[in-house]
């Protein structure tokens, strides 16, 4: 095997991540020449092709560009930070995090991050991306996030790296609601009342599937793939929802017109958890978007809105 060099892997993750060999040059700031024999040259160190290429589809990991590329993206993450290393612990935190939200966690998970944690960080940037579990979960396995945050119940059982909080689930009602006081709820007790559903797998389908097991079959009258659509419909009183509130919250009464009632129905806990790619060094900057979260996981009384 000749030598790979971290060139030839910024190279090759440009030309992944821009789609061409020629828009890899533009974001490098090279030739489209020196990037195609760069190409070449790590292709022949590591004795395997690792990009289809094509002039009208551009170009394409093989099975073999696909393995290298978290371990690409790692490796070129550690380089940068040896200044770091250098100056020790507690140098400056620079560089750039790529975070990963689920969409219903995002609006009240990243404002926090962005706001409490980059400000105490200024020369760290954080750039985030929003989507369902599955494609999350994807975008870490090729490289392009550093860090997933989502829920537990949406992953298989042990996959996922660290757990942030736990938290258990809520039958939401409009606060004008004649049962809006009381101090839990069955779903035998709503079970005249239209469901409003948030539709994004696999949500939709674990709370249909643990209302069913109370007994009752979900009269599903509206769904959404926004979470702040379905709180609308439910504030409004066109009917009832499933959602998130966590264990050692003081007040399940919001004041978003909403009241977060305890389920006395058996139902799982769950918990929002991180991903993270495993069995490799998280860098210090990776590390410390983790360790805000842990810290301040305590006081997410947002889990109940």
């Amino acid at each position: 095997m000749g030598e790979v060099t971290l060139r030839q892997l910024e190279y090759f993750l440009a030309a992944l991540d821009d789609g061409s060999i020629t828009a890899a040059a533009r974001t490098c700031n090279v030739t489209q020449a020196t990037v195609s024999t760069a190409l070449n040259e790590l292709e022949r160190s590591l004795g395997v092709t690792l990009l289809v290429r094509s002039r009208t589809a551009g170009v394409h990991p093989t099975a073999a560009g696909s393995a290298l590329v978290s371990r690409a993206r790692s490796v070129l993450d550690l380089a940068r930070e040896i200044p770091d290393l250098a100056a020790g612990e507690q140098s400056a935190l620079t560089g750039t995090v790529r975070v990963g939200c689920v969409f219903t966690l995002g609006p009240y998970l990243l404002p926090r991050l962005i706001g409490d944690f980059a400000h105490a960080h200024p020369q760290l940037h954080v750039d985030f991306v929003e989507g369902a579990t599955g494609d999350l979960r994807r975008e870490l396995d090729v490289g392009r996030l550093d860090l997933a945050i989502t829920y537990a119940a949406q992953l298989p059982k042990g996959e996922w790296s660290q757990e942030i909080v736990r938290f258990r689930q809520t039958i939401m009602l409009a606060r004008s609601h004649p049962l809006a006081q009381a101090e839990q709820l069955s779903f035998h007790d709503v079970a005249d009342l239209p469901l409003v559903i948030y539709s994004q797998p696999p949500s939709r389908d674990r709370v249909e599937g643990f209302i069913r097991a109370a007994g009752v079959e979900p009269d599903v009258r509206w769904q959404s793939s926004s979470p702040e659509t379905v709180r609308g419909l439910v504030r409004r009183g066109l009917g009832y929802s499933v959602g998130n509130h966590r264990p050692g919250a003081e007040d399940p009464m919001s004041d978003d017109g909403i009241a977060y009632i305890p389920i006395a129905d058996p139902h799982p806990l769950n918990a929002v958890v991180a991903l993270y790619p495993k069995g490799q060094t998280l860098p210090r900057r990776t590390r410390a978007v983790l360790d805000y979260c842990l810290e301040e996981a305590s006081g997410w009384d947002w889990l109940a809105r």
